[in-house]
Order: C-alpha cells, then sequence, then structure tokens
C-alpha cells in the first residue's frame, strides 16, 4: 500500500513518545515544531508578507530537519531492543560449537 511507509513511521514515533524518555519526546516536538514554521514560511511568503525566494529556500530546509530529528527519536528509543537482542545472538553463537546437533534457542 502506498501509506505503509508513513504508518509506520508515525507508529514508531507513537511508540518512541510513549517511552517517556525526555530527549525523544523533545526530539519529536521539535520536528513537529519545525514542520510548522516552514508552513508558516510557505504561507507568509504566498500572502506577500515573506520574500518568496527566502521562503523557497528557508521553508524545504527548516522542514527537512523535522525526519531527521524523528528517526533519530526512533533510533534513539530502539537501542535498548537491539541491545538485548544482539546478547541473546551472542549467547547462542557461544552454545553452538557445544552442541552443534541440537538447535539453539534462547
Amino acid at each position: 500500500m502506498v501509506f505503509d511507509a508513513y504508518i509506520s513511521f508515525i507508529a514508531s514515533l507513537f511508540k518512541a513518545w510513549q517511552s517517556g524518555e525526555r530527549r525523544v519526546r523533545a526530539a519529536i516536538v521539535t520536528g513537529i515544531l519545525l514542520v510548522l514554521v516552514a508552513i508558516a514560511f510557505a504561507m507568509l511568503a504566498k500572502a506577500e508578507f515573506l520574500e518568496p525566494r527566502i521562503a523557497e529556500t528557508s521553508a524545504p530546509s527548516v522542514a527537512g530537519l523535522a525526519p531527521l530529528l524523528g528517526n533519530g527519536a526512533i533510533a534513539y528509543q530502539s537501542l535498548p531492543d537491539q541491545q538485548v537482542q544482539q546478547g541473546k545472538i551472542a549467547i547462542v553463537e557461544e552454545r553452538l560449537p557445544e552442541h552443534p546437533e541440537k538447535p539453539q534457542h534462547e
């Protein structure tokens, strides 16, 4: 489906928000504010309160930071899960030489 990537991104942001980590929430809020600032630049240029050239360069630049912050928040939130998974893999790899004929489970 066309919107699967967006839905997955938003679901990951909600999961990151629910983690309760202050830095993660700050990054998400900052990303949302940057998008709103970019929209304001575009609207001000359209209403001729702002030079269109300025809005054409600054609005995409400001809005482009929002996904970077969102992805950073998601990555930061998922880091502990990845570390646990890597620990489990290391344990299984240690057991493998002891019993190569048996399936390894953790």
